[in-house]
């Protein structure tokens, strides 16, 4: 039996209309489903401190981290640690693509954006390859650039650390 899960999966959202935009300017990432480690750390307030703490992020991103409460700092740990490859999203004019700094410079009016994202982790956390692929549409996120054509799935990326700063290509 087969007990690894989906390894990469592209990701368009479709926040603020942004699937109608040129390719070459919508916003894009790669999902790494969480692993049953990274739901179960999820953890008690001492642990999300912990992680807070220990993360390598910008002095801006560090004070936005402080004020969070544990429920945010948890939702935050699975957007920073499951998402990589971010492309196109940008901050007083300069592309940024470390997952820290895109989750903690969102505005208020861009955080539905983090809510989407965070949907969809929550969504193919419970997949299986198999059925990965057959949602491998642009209709509902996924995009087959980068992907398995027959399956949809992104191979053999390693999965990054929740404390380690992950520098992606970006425009």
């Amino acid at each position: 039996m087969e007990l690894g899960g989906i390894s990469r999966i592209s990701y368009t959202p479709k926040w603020n209309d942004n699937r109608d935009l040129p390719e070459g300017e919508r916003l894009s990432l790669v999902i790494l489903p969480p692993t049953a480690a990274d739901v179960l750390q999820s953890g008690d307030s001492e642990d999300i401190y912990a992680w807070r703490d220990d993360l390598a992020a910008s002095e801006r991103a560090r004070g936005v981290l402080r004020g969070a409460t544990p429920s945010t700092l948890r939702r935050l740990r699975l957007l920073i640690t499951c998402t990589t490859d971010l492309r196109n999203f940008t901050f007083d004019g300069e592309p940024v693509t470390d997952p820290v700094e895109v989750w903690t410079r969102l505005s208020v009016n861009a955080w539905e954006l983090a809510l989407e994202v965070y949907g969809e982790i929550d969504r193919v956390s419970t997949l299986t390859e198999e059925q990965a692929g057959n949602s491998d549409s642009p209709s509902d996120g996924a995009s087959s650039n980068k992907t398995d054509s027959a399956t949809g799935v992104e191979e053999g990326a390693p999965r990054k650390s929740a404390s380690t700063k992950k520098e992606a290509s970006g425009s």
